[in-house]
């Protein structure tokens, strides 16, 4: 999915790519977010949402970023698409900016578990 660069004035960083099935989910803004929060810090109107779904919690962590924690680990291999109303936050965003899509992918458990790809690493052997 490609994000349009119109978004750079709005957005500074955001988790996209391969994620761990246990990764929160970041959405960093380039101002300070006027957004209502309870005590712990979670938002008190929810303008975060995926397809396809997941539960969990979004929380203003400071300023500037928004981080969504999600109640159970996400689905290996699902890619997931974030949509976050900017509209609350900039009052006077363009319409056709108004909703911020990005997308993720959860990893997929390898054979062997975890490795570094770029680790000179280049087989492994024994039996199954």
């Amino acid at each position: 999915m490609e994000v349009s660069p119109e978004f750079a004035a709005y957005i500074s960083a955001y988790t996209s790519g391969l994620v761990s099935t246990e990764s929160n989910i970041k959405v960093i803004l380039q101002t300070e977010i006027p957004l209502e929060t309870n005590e712990d810090k979670s938002l008190k109107n929810n303008i975060l949402t995926f397809s396809p779904s997941i539960k969990g919690t979004t929380y203003l962590t400071d300023n500037s970023t928004l981080e969504f924690r999600p109640d159970e680990k996400l689905k290996q291999g699902e890619i997931y698409t974030g949509k976050l109303d900017l509209k609350p936050i900039y009052t006077k965003i363009p319409d056709k900016l108004k909703t911020f899509e990005f997308q993720f992918q959860a990893k997929k458990a390898g054979l062997f578990g975890k490795y570094k790809r770029n680790s000179g690493y280049t087989g492994r052997t024994g039996k199954l």
